[in-house]
């Protein structure tokens, strides 16, 4: 996903991503191996299961249990758009669009219902990183 933020082509296929060494390899399970240890300790820290979402990505190319980590994230927190964002962006780079739509939910409509039109400003601002400046 790295190249294409740099105006590049993605990989096509996996030969063409970075090869890691055996030593690399053991540290990305040894982490997989910390990340599983947190979750049993704290299983509502939603930013372990995106991570550990990576680590399968990265280390097996297992995409499914890679979905199913940032599932459990989004479900922990669901207005997080940067786990949304990695969901989504598995999702468009196999070319599967129907299911990105559903997820690309604008954070207005995610707001409760009894939230304020300021309320709703300032957390699409926040989402966007725009500063308040008074």
């Amino acid at each position: 996903m790295t190249a294409w933020f740099a105006g590049e082509r993605p990989p096509v296929d996996r030969d063409e991503f970075i090869a890691y060494t055996a030593d690399q390899l053991q540290s990305y399970r040894e982490a997989r191996d910390l990340l599983l240890r947190s979750i049993e300790l704290n299983p509502y820290f939603p930013d372990a299961y995106i991570l550990l979402g990576n680590a399968y990505q990265e280390i097996d190319n297992d995409m499914s249990s890679m979905v199913r980590h940032y599932d459990q994230a989004i479900h922990l927190d669901p207005d997080n758009d940067e786990f949304r964002n990695a969901r989504m962006s598995h999702y468009l780079s196999i070319g599967d669009l129907d299911r990105c739509k559903p997820m690309n939910t604008p954070a207005s409509k995610r707001m409760p219902s009894h939230a304020t039109h300021g309320q709703i400003g300032r957390r699409i601002e926040r989402s966007f990183g725009v500063v308040d400046s008074k």
